[in-house]
């Protein structure tokens, strides 16, 4: 359409009535070129270039999404870790009995830890998860044991090595994993 109105404007400006002529002869043949090889846009129309970048946003909308509900499920699990935690770190840390609140708290550890490991991924799974065990290896052999092995394996090595262990630093070893 503007392709129109410019002829029509340059047949108007000509100087002479011959040159007036000459263009309005030529004018059909322009207009009719102009409009083959021309894309005509008009408002409203999508483009491609429009369609693309729809999808595009759509794309990392969902990406970005996902990822967030990710994050915010591996937070959610790390609270709750750290929840089930903290009570017998602070007990420990004020001193109260290392036996009762060992024994009393760690099945909950364990059932906490087993939950938020669901949410970790390669390396950090397994530091995590070396981290746990030593804290169930210490947990075994300083209070898994009888009341003979007690009473007469005092000089087993294992059991000094572990036992010159803190369940404050095993307990804190395993919430350095839960920082989100």
């Amino acid at each position: 359409m503007q392709a129109i109105g410019h002829f029509s404007l340059v047949a108007v400006f000509a100087k002479t009535k011959s040159q007036q002529k000459q263009h309005q002869s030529k004018v059909p043949l322009l207009q009719a070129l102009c409009v083959k090889n021309m894309i005509q846009v008009e408002v409203g129309t999508i483009t491609l270039s429009a369609v693309a970048l729809m999808l595009l946003s759509a794309f990392l909308g969902y990406a970005f999404a996902l990822r967030r509900v990710k994050f915010q499920a591996k937070h959610n699990a790390a609270i709750e870790f750290k929840q089930a935690i903290k009570p017998a770190l602070d007990k420990l840390k004020r001193g109260e009995n290392q036996f009762k609140t060992i024994q009393d708290s760690c099945e909950i550890h364990f059932q906490a830890a087993t939950t938020f490991s669901a949410h970790l991924k390669g390396n950090e799974l397994e530091f995590f998860e070396t981290a746990l065990n030593n804290y169930r290896h210490w947990q075994d052999t300083v209070y898994g044991r009888t009341t003979t092995e007690i009473m007469y394996d005092t000089e087993d090595p294992e059991y000094l090595e572990e036992k010159s262990r803190s369940p404050i630093e095993l307990l804190k070893e395993l919430l350095k994993y839960a920082n989100t």
